[in-house]
């Protein structure tokens, strides 16, 4: 809330709470919404609601003195970010730039348990699905992607018309055979749901990215009269391995966010 007082209030600062800019009082203004409906379709109209106006874009203007079709002509002016459209109840929450060239990418459950009779339940993401080349390697980690979880090989695209080398001759990695059995095809290597880069692998981590899946290690509380379910904590990073199979889909279930560290190439 905006305090704007014309006396002191005596609350320390000695002087009125009066701020101003170019002589006139600040003023500050928001924006309320209310949604009507019934109880139970309410969450399908307010959960995309308020992402579409959190999200909204932010418009800016500069000076131009050539065309409006030499202005298209020399800037990308129209990006849609996606090739496909994710399901409903699933939103793109993180994608930026991370360390060495990879690419943060966190996806998020907008809907609380039992909020929506369809939109709340569990939903699979198929990454692979997406793909118009495909995926050679897939590896989870923690939402803090420190750690390496899951590997999977994946045969790429129908037409394969030469192979992928994923690594130096020189490397020792162990990955280097199962990268060695991937293919790709020429015209579309690694195609995924976004338009400006293609996804060579990808790493799930914890939430706060700075954590592999496998290594994560949660602190468990023992309680009085409690059943003991400390001897799984350690586990419980590889159990999360489970919401990841060989078709590359993810799992979400509500309110539930997961992070993913992706190798890309553009």
């Amino acid at each position: 809330v905006h305090r704007r007082l014309l006396h002191d209030d005596a609350f320390g600062v000695g002087e009125a709470l009066n701020e101003s800019a170019f002589g006139q009082g600040l003023v500050v203004a928001g924006s309320h919404f209310l949604s009507f409906g019934n109880i139970t379709s309410a969450a399908s109209k307010h959960r995309p609601l308020a992402q579409q106006l959190y999200m909204q874009p932010q418009m800016s203007f500069a000076p131009y003195t050539g065309t409006e079709a030499d202005y298209f002509k020399s800037y990308k002016v129209v990006s849609p970010g996606l090739r496909t459209v994710l399901p409903p109840n699933v939103h793109l929450l993180t994608l930026e730039p991370w360390k060495k060239g990879t690419v943060l990418i966190r996806l998020e459950h907008i809907y609380e348990y039992d909020e929506d009779s369809v939109l709340s339940k569990p939903v699979d993401v198929s990454l692979k699905g997406a793909l118009l080349g495909g995926l050679c390697l897939f590896s989870t980690v923690t939402l803090s992607p420190l750690t390496d979880l899951h590997q999977i090989a994946v045969t790429m695209h129908q037409n394969l018309e030469r192979r992928l080398s994923l690594f130096p001759p020189s490397s020792s990695s162990p990955m280097k055979k199962i990268a060695s059995n991937c293919y790709y095809n020429a015209k579309k290597e690694f195609l995924t749901y976004f338009t400006d880069f293609n996804v060579v692998s990808l790493e799930e981590t914890t939430l706060s990215a700075n954590q592999f899946l496998k290594e994560a290690r949660r602190l468990c509380w023992k309680i009085d009269g409690a059943k003991d379910v400390c001897g799984n904590s350690t586990t419980q990073g590889r159990q999360k391995l489970s919401a990841v199979n060989d078709d590359l889909t993810v799992r979400l279930g509500p309110m539930e966010i997961r992070t993913f560290i992706a190798q890309v190439t553009y």
